[in-house]
């Protein structure tokens, strides 16, 4: 089968050394594609993505885009590269600055723009635009992942989708209004009859275990049995570093310390450990409007390996860890990243067209240390949605840090699809 046709959501993408020309090529593709039967003509809500290098521009930029579109509420932020149909706009490879742009053509009722000066209510009505939210966040922001927490339960569905957006003082994030600090976005209605929408959400993960091959199963996770704030202490009751010494083939020098040159060569890369997190399934929403589903190796956030105490026997990780928590040892790794992200894909192919879903457009929030920083080219990514959604408009951006459902990802990809 293929995908259900639809009109589309109208997009358009550009880059250059002039914000001003950049902003009137990307006007020229919405104008084009208005004037397309294939393509919504009329638009509700914008989202917009731009670089570091037009930052200082953002507010001017936005402005004419209002002026041409005749759209009122926006929403959108300053990353360090953003992303555009199959194009990859990575700083400072591009000329100064590029701009992303997608136009919604949803019911207002179901849209509702929130930041720290209009936040969303504390308790979701029944009624009303608050079943799920677009949230662009600012790294620099205290506890932000308790405040990732905190807002989905602002939700009904528990469920948020979007990502940490730059980290420069100076780069704003926009929700109707413009903000510097904080959590801002948008939260949709549910997909009712009148409001006609459904999103679909995604992760597709960038690291993979080390004991274990891309594309099979992971070994059983390890159990933290002893823990000190950020430190492992032991696994399985056995010290931490003799777990990770074995994981990485090093099991013979357990109870001592390897050779440096040996221990840097099967550390190369970084190395991190993969947290697992409740089924991605329960109750993951309760609404129906947005779906995650785990892969081979499950769901897990990923945190970095920091530090290694070879008299404690302990690992060092860049966040706090409990007795009970269970985790896997991995590296990124662009063949499992790449498998990953075609099996998102097909599933959400197999689902759209199993429920008779027409989809119209996409947003890619995608980990800083992905694109072409893991592939080594840019834009593939981009180039695997477009193959398997046949070119469904899409934008986004290259984020701190990537946020679904109630928690900070990292090295992941989040894909939400319109329908």
């Amino acid at each position: 089968m293929s995908l259900i046709a639809a009109s589309r959501f109208r997009y358009g993408h550009a880059a250059g050394g002039d914000w001003a020309q950049a902003v009137e090529r990307v006007i020229d593709q919405l104008d084009e594609q208005a004037a397309d039967e294939r393509f919504a003509s009329t638009a509700t809500l914008g989202i917009a993505y731009w670089t570091e290098g037009f930052a200082n521009a953002a507010e001017a930029i936005i402005e004419r885009l209002k002026t041409a579109t005749g759209l009122r509420h926006w929403v959108g932020a300053t990353a360090g590269s953003v992303f555009g149909g199959r194009q990859e706009y990575v700083q400072p490879h591009v000329q100064q600055g590029a701009l992303a742009v997608l136009l919604l053509d949803l019911p207002a009722q179901a849209l509702r723009t929130f930041s720290g000066t209009h936040p969303l209510p504390a308790a979701p009505s029944p009624q009303g635009p608050q079943a799920l939210a677009l949230v662009h966040a600012d790294p620099r922001t205290p506890d932000v992942d308790v405040l990732i927490a905190e807002l989905a339960q602002r939700t009904r569905s528990r469920f948020l989708f979007g990502g940490l957006s730059s980290g420069l003082p100076s780069a704003p994030q926009l929700a109707d209004h413009f903000v510097y600090a904080g959590l801002s976005g948008v939260a949709f209605a549910d997909a009712t009859a009148e409001a006609g929408l459904d999103i679909r959400v995604k992760v597709t993960q960038g690291c993979h275990p080390v004991t274990s091959a891309p594309g099979l199963p992971a070994p059983r996770p390890h159990t933290v049995t002893q823990a000190d704030a950020n430190w492992l202490l032991q696994l399985n009751g056995e010290p931490a570093f003799d777990v990770l010494l074995r994981d990485v083939g090093l099991g013979a020098y357990a109870g001592r310390m390897p050779p440096g040159e040996m221990l840097r060569e099967k550390l190369a890369g970084g190395l991190f450990v993969g947290m697992a997190v409740a089924s991605v399934n329960e109750g993951a929403s309760t609404v129906g409007m947005a779906h995650m589903s785990p892969g081979a190796v499950g769901d897990y956030v990923v945190r970095g390996v920091i530090g290694i105490d070879p008299r404690r026997r302990a690992v060092a990780l860049a966040d706090e860890v409990q007795q009970g928590d269970r985790l896997h040892f991995c590296r990124r790794n662009r063949e499992a990243a790449r498998a990953d992200l075609v099996r998102c894909l097909t599933e959400l192919r197999e689902e759209l067209e199993e429920a008779g879903k027409a989809p119209r457009g996409a947003l890619y929030i995608s980990c800083n240390g992905r694109g072409v920083h893991l592939f080594d080219e840019p834009g593939v990514e981009l180039g695997l949605i477009a193959h398997h959604l046949k070119n469904l408009p899409v934008i986004g951006f290259a984020a701190n840090g990537e946020i679904a459902r109630d928690r900070l990802y990292g090295f992941t990809g989040v894909l939400a699809v319109f329908s």
